[in-house]
C-alpha cells in the first residue's frame, strides 16, 4: 500500500524534545516534549521517563514556558525553570518550591551535594539605573560601545547576565556583576568554586571574545585562568568541563587574534584547551591528524531531540568525548586530556548525533536521528558505542508519510582543489519516466553544513513534487581546514562549487528537469540566493530568506558590527563593501524573486529586504518580485505556527507557479 506524501499540515503534529539528561540512580531520562496542539501554539511540557518500562511521567510548576529539567545527584528531585522562576519538584511527593522569583533565570545545575542550584540571570542587570515606574522600554539607552545588540535579545547594552545560587531554603547569592555577559557556569567537584565564561577580559568590539574564570561558589574573588585564544561561546556552546579529581578544565577554544568573529578568515576550528584551576599548565590538547580537525559541530538540518551538552568527560577522566562534523554527519570523537595529544573516531554511524549525556554506569545517553527519522534519545554503552535502547519513540504519524531518502553525490571541484558533497531527494511518490523540477537550498552560515538526515521542509518540497538538491560547498565546516576557510564562501569558490553540484545532479538522475531549477536558502544561503540571481541564469527563480542584500547595511545594522580598518580611508571602504553586495547587480536580474524576511531580524535587518525589493522594482518594471514580512520574527523562519505555515506555503507556492 502506498503511503500519503507529506503535508504542511503536518507541523500541527511534529514532536522535538530538548535538553535530554539520563539519571543512573532513578533508572530515568527527563527531557523538554514541545509540539503545537489544539490552539495551534507551541506549548512545552516536562517529562521523565523510565528507561526500563517506558513509563511517562508529566511535571509542572504552573508555568506558561518551562524548561531545562535537571535530575539532583541522589535522584530524588526534579529542577526546572518555570516562567524565568528556578523551582524544585520532589519526585516522590510531587510537591513544588520556587526558590526564586521570576527572574529570567536559565542554565541552571545541580551542586555536587544537592543542597543549592547554579543558574544564570538577566533580570538585576535589567532593573538596574531604573527609576520608580520606569520601564525598560521607557528608559533611553546612552551607547558607546559594540555588542549593545543580538538577534534573538534585542539592545542589550542594559542586559547582562550574571551568576548566582540559590539553595534549597531560597537563599540567593549573587556571584558576578559588570558591564559583560558571564555565561555556562559550572560546579568543581568539590562544590567549592564554580568556572564560567566571561568577556569580562576584553573589549566589546571582540563581540564573542571570552576567556574561563573561576569564583568561589560562596561569592569572593574573580580569577581569570585562561590565556591562549578566546573560549568558544558562541555559536555552538560547549560547556566547560571539570576533571573529576578537581584539578583542571577542559573547554573549547579559537586560537590566537582569530578569535574576533570579524576576523577576514571568518571562524576558525576550534580546539580543546586544557588548563588547571589555578591558571597554571594551560595547553592545548587537540591534534587534528585524523577525521576530526575542530571540536564542536555545526548541523544545520537536523531534528528531533537534542542533548544540552554537545561534551563530556569521559568515565574514566582520561578523555573528553565531543561531537564533530564529519563528511557530512555528526560523528563522536574522543581526545586524550594527558600524555601525547590523540584524537580519535568513537562512533561514526550513518546518522548524526545531536548531545551528549554524562557518562553514568558506562552508557551514555544520545540523540541520535538518521534519514528515516528525527532524532530520538537512545542509551549506548560508552565502550562499544553499540545502542543499548531507544528510550522515546516520537512522531508515530511518519508511519503514515512516504519518507524520502535522499540519494548521495560527491564530485570533484573545478579548480581541483577539493570535493563536495551533496544528497538530491527525490520527489515524493515519483512516477517513473518523468521529469521533475528541482529546489537547490543552501545552508546558513556559511560553516554550518548539511546531513542527510531527515528534514521536514525538505519532505514537504519533495512532496510538493519538487527534487530537493543539498549541499557543502567550500566555506562549510566537516571536512577539514582547506575547505572551511571562509574566504572560500565569498570569493566564488562556492557559488562554482554549487552551480557544478546543480550540474552534477541533473547529469546523475535523469527524474530533474535541467530546465526547471531553482534556488533558496537563508541567512548565507540567501546572501548566496541574491548573488546568484545577479551573476547567474542557470535558475528559473528564487526565493531568498533572511538575506543580506547590502553589505553597508550589514556594517551598521547588523548585530555583528562591521570594521573598517583594513582599508586606508573612510570612502574607500564603503566604496568596497557596496562594490561587493549583491545590490549593485540587481539590473541583471532575469528571474522572479520571492523575499521572505522576519522584521526584528537584527543578524540580517529587515533593512536588506526593503533594499533589495526596492532596487529590483526600481529597475525591473515587468519582473515578478515579492517580499512577504513576518512581525515578531527575528533571524530565522517563524516559530508560531501559522506564520511558519504562511512562510512554507509561500515558498512553494511560487516554486510551483515559476517552475
Amino acid at each position: 500500500m502506498m503511503k500519503s506524501a507529506f503535508e504542511l499540515d503536518d507541523l500541527d503534529r511534529f514532536e522535538q524534545m530538548r535538553c535530554g539528561e539520563y539519571c543512573e540512580i532513578a533508572n530515568e531520562i527527563c527531557f523538554v516534549h514541545s509540539g503545537y496542539h489544539a490552539n495551534r501554539k507551541r506549548t512545552s511540557r516536562i517529562v521523565t521517563k523510565n528507561v526500563s518500562n517506558g513509563e511517562e511521567r508529566f511535571f509542572t510548576c504552573g508555568g506558561k514556558r518551562e524548561s531545562e529539567p535537571r535530575f539532583s545527584p541522589d535522584g530524588k528531585t526534579l529542577a526546572m525553570i518555570s516562567d524565568g522562576c528556578v523551582c524544585v519538584i520532589s519526585l516522590d511527593q510531587g510537591t513544588i518550591t520556587k526558590l526564586t522569583k521570576p527572574i529570567g533565570a536559565h542554565t541552571i545545575s545541580w551542586s555536587p551535594m544537592g543542597d543549592r542550584l547554579l543558574f544564570c540571570s538577566e533580570e538585576e542587570s535589567l532593573e538596574a539605573g531604573l527609576s520608580s515606574g520606569e520601564t525598560i522600554r521607557d528608559n533611553a539607552v546612552a551607547i558607546t560601545d559594540f555588542g549593545y545588540k543580538f538577534d534573538g535579545a534585542g539592545f542589550v547594552s542594559m542586559r547582562h547576565t550574571h551568576i548566582w545560587t540559590v539553595d534549597l531554603n531560597e537563599n540567593m547569592v549573587r556571584l558576578t556583576d559588570g558591564d559583560w555577559d558571564d555565561l555556562f557556569p559550572t560546579f568543581t567537584p568539590d562544590g567549592a568554586l564554580i568556572v564560567f565564561i566571561s568577556g569580562r577580559a576584553r573589549s566589546k568590539q571582540e563581540s564573542i571574545g571570552a576567556d574561563l574564570f573561576t569564583v568561589p561558589a560562596g561569592g569572593g574573588e574573580i580569577k581569570r585562568i585562561s590565556s591562549l585564544g578566546a573560549i568558544v561561546s558562541y555559536p555552538i556552546p560547549f560547556q566547560p568541563l571539570v576533571t573529576p579529581d578537581g584539578k583542571s578544565v577542559v573547554a573549547a577554544y579559537l586560537p590566537g587574534d582569530a578569535s574576533d568573529p570579524r576576523h577576514e578568515k571568518g571562524m576558525p576550528p576550534s580546539r580543546l584547551l586544557r588548563v588547571n584551576l589555578d591558571g597554571s599548565d594551560e595547553r592545548d590538547i587537540f591534534n587534528d591528524s585524523g577525521a576530526a580537525y575542530e571540536c564542536v559541530a555545526f548541523p544545520y538540518n537536523v531534528s528531533g531531540a537534542r542533548c544540552y551538552e554537545r561534551a563530556q568527560l569521559s568515565s574514566d577522566g582520561k578523555h573528553v568525548i565531543f561531537l564533530c562534523g564529519n563528511n557530512g554527519r555528526t560523528s563522536i570523537f574522543k581526545a586524550s586530556l594527558y600524555g601525547e595529544s590523540k584524537v580519535t573516531l568513537l562512533f561514526g554511524e550513518e546518522g548524526s548525533f545531536m548531545g551528549i549525556g554524562k557518562p553514568q554506569g558506562g552508557l551514555l545517553l544520545v540523540a541520535f536521528g538518521d534519514a528515516k527519522a528525527p532524532c530520538e534519545y537512545c542509551l549506548i554503552d560508552e565502550a562499544t558505542g553499540k545502542q543499548v535502547s531507544q528510550i522515546t519513540h516520537t512522531n508515530a504519524f511518519l508511519q503514515e508519510r512516504e519518507v524520502g531518502i535522499a540519494r548521495e553525490v560527491w564530485l570533484d571541484t573545478l579548480d581541483g582543489e577539493g570535493r563536495i558533497q551533496g544528497w538530491v531527494l527525490p520527489p515524493a511518490n515519483m512516477e517513473e519516466g518523468r521529469k521533475y523540477p528541482a529546489v537547490l537550498y543552501i545552508h546558513g552560515g556559511p560553516h554550518p553544513y548539511y546531513t542527510p538526515c531527515f528534514d521536514f521542509e525538505f519532505q514537504c518540497l519533495a512532496a510538493a513534487g519538487f527534487a530537493v538538491l543539498f549541499c557543502n560547498p567550500r566555506g562549510s565546516s566537516g571536512y577539514g581546514k582547506a575547505h572551511l576557510a571562509a574566504g572560500n564562501a565569498f570569493n566564488g569558490n562556492a557559488y562554482t562549487d554549487l552551480l557544478q553540484f546543480v550540474d552534477v545532479a541533473c547529469r546523475s538522475f535523469d527524474f530533474i528537469d535541467p530546465a526547471r531549477i531553482g534556488a533558496t536558502g537563508g541567512s548565507y544561503g540567501g546572501y548566496m540566493v541574491n548573488y546568484m540571481a545577479t551573476h547567474s541564469k542557470r535558475f528559473c527563480c528564487f526565493v531568498t530568506q533572511r538575506s543580506i542584500a547590502n553589505e553597508l547595511i550589514s556594517y551598521a545594522s547588523s548585530d555583528m558590527q562591521g570594521d573598517s580598518s583594513e582599508y586606508e580611508s573612510f570612502l574607500d571602504f564603503m566604496k568596497a563593501q557596496l562594490e561587493k553586495s549583491a545590490v549593485i547587480g540587481v539590473q541583471n536580474v532575469s528571474a522572479p524573486i520571492l523575499i521572505l524576511h522576519g522584521i526584528e531580524d537584527l543578524r540580517c535587518p529587515v533593512a536588506e529586504a526593503h533594499q533589495f525589493f526596492t532596487a529590483l522594482l526600481d529597475t525591473h518594471s515587468d519582473l515578478p518580485v515579492r517580499m512577504i514580512l513576518f512581525p515578531h520574527v527575528g533571524h530565522g523562519q517563524p516559530e508560531r505556527l501559522e506564520q511558519l505555515t504562511q512562510y512554507r506555503e509561500a515558498m512553494i507556492e511560487w516554486f510551483t507557479r515559476y517552475l
